[in-house]
């Protein structure tokens, strides 16, 4: 026997939207989302240490290249005080050139007038001595 008054099944559609989900469903999938959230906050501060151990180091390069600019710039200070003072140095033996080529050009005036002296000298004396002869 078969009943006329039924009404004919319903088949649910095979799409996912149209599923209904159940509150099991729900909450795995929120313990799914929460674990992911655990993990990615987990890894966030695992970066945000390695960044503050980056900046610390940055830091500390920082005072470093500081102290090597100051170092640099000491440095620099004592080698134009070298160099001032070897200028100094030269401006000293230029003045000891010149103050000795001064004496002898005066030691070579002085020579000129003794031999001048010296040559007349000795001109008289062939004069007399032929005077004599």
């Amino acid at each position: 026997m078969v009943r006329k008054d039924m009404p004919p099944i319903r088949i649910p559609s095979a799409k996912s939207g149209d599923q209904p989900a159940t509150r099991e469903m729900l909450y795995i999938v929120r313990d799914e989302l929460k674990s992911e959230i655990r993990s990615h906050s987990a890894k966030t501060d695992a970066l945000s240490s390695k960044v503050d151990s980056l900046d610390s180091r940055i830091d500390s390069l920082e005072l470093k290249i500081d102290s090597l600019d100051s170092r640099i710039d000491s440095l620099d200070s004592k080698i134009d005080s070298i160099g001032s003072k070897i200028d100094s140095r030269f401006d000293d033996i230029k003045a000891d050139f010149h103050y000795l080529k001064l004496l002898s050009e005066n030691d070579e005036a002085n020579r000129r007038i003794v031999l001048e002296g010296y040559q007349l000298l000795w001109q008289r004396q062939e004069r007399i001595e032929k005077g004599r002869g």
